[in-house]
């Protein structure tokens, strides 16, 4: 999980995602610039990690499983958190 956060929550992957993000944009003929995407992508980002692991750990079909993996996920929530302060 580290080496996700490490290449979609960091600067770079973000700066990374947003550049992306604006080609597919201006193919369409939409005009965004990167700031304002990395902006939208750094403020959707928390929830997004939050669904991904509820997803992927089934949280909502087994509640024991979000208490047996609340200590990873606070983990990666203080990572992201930490890479957007950055």
């Amino acid at each position: 999980m580290s080496r996700n956060l490490a290449t979609h929550a960091s600067q770079a992957g973000i700066a990374a995602t947003a550049r992306r993000q604006r080609k597919i944009l201006a193919r369409e003929g939409k005009v965004e610039s990167v700031g304002s995407l990395k902006r939208k992508y750094m403020h959707r980002l928390p929830d997004v990690v939050d669904a991904r692991f509820e997803a992927y750990f089934m949280t909502n079909e087994a509640p024991a499983s979000a208490q047996r993996f609340e200590k990873a996920h606070a983990e990666v929530r203080a990572e992201v958190r930490a890479n957007l302060k950055r």
